[in-house]
């Protein structure tokens, strides 16, 4: 994911995907919905990590996005590209791909590095602490997370701390999953991290119900530049 020639040879192969779909007699608008959906997602997946390195393109990816934009345009146009089946996120970075690719480029770039620090002051906030580290969330913001500290040598993982009891006992990775009362009770001066992109206020309600310290609570969210 981080050789220009990628993003280019993607996009034969969504060429080579859009004739098969004309010359089908059966497809419907949701083929469409999903043949736009997935070209976004990977212009997004191809730029991102190119842009990690520099504020632009290498040249051959620059070139070639000038015809996934094109595409875009069409796909707006006919009407099977929306924020309802996108996300809003994703919607509003086509229109502003469409509008100026510059711009385009320029907010990815600045939102990407934005990102990486956010993680790069996480790490750096756990290292200093020096404790054990319980994950709150063991769903996927909580898997994404332990990838993160294990690949920046955090070692001193604990747990993952979650409230579905059907999880309790299971092993995730090469760590328990335990019921968040039974770690606050058994530790109470460990680092807990909520990874938990939807429920973070009622989780941090109750770590605070359960007398953790706030200077040992942090928060993490997806932001997909884990890998």
């Amino acid at each position: 994911m981080k050789k220009p020639s990628g993003l280019v040879k993607d996009f034969y192969e969504y060429m080579f995907i859009k004739r098969y779909l004309l010359e089908r007699k059966d497809i419907t608008r949701e083929h469409w919905w999903a043949y736009f959906g997935k070209m976004i997602w990977s212009v997004h997946t191809w730029c991102s990590n190119l842009l990690v390195v520099g504020k632009e393109l290498p040249a051959e990816a620059n070139s070639i996005l000038n015809e996934y934009i094109e595409e875009l345009k069409e796909g707006l146009t006919k009407g099977y590209i929306s924020p309802s089946k996108l996300g809003f996120d994703l919607y509003c970075e086509v229109l502003t791909a469409i509008k100026s690719k510059e711009l385009y480029l320029m907010n990815l770039y600045e939102r990407i590095h934005s990102f990486l620090y956010y993680q790069e002051c996480l790490v750096k906030w756990i290292k200093e602490r020096k404790k054990h580290i319980v994950i709150i969330g063991a769903g996927r913001c909580g898997k994404r997370l332990y990838t993160v500290l294990k690949r920046n040598g955090i070692n001193m993982i604990y747990a993952f701390g979650d409230n579905n009891v059907k999880l309790y006992g299971q092993i995730l990775f090469d760590k328990e999953i335990v019921s968040i009362e039974k770690l606050c009770s058994e530790h109470p001066d460990f680092l807990y991290i909520i990874a938990n992109n939807t429920d973070y206020m009622d989780l941090l309600r109750q770590l605070k119900k359960n007398r953790i310290a706030e200077n040992n609570i942090q928060y993490y969210r997806i932001t997909e530049m884990e890998f």
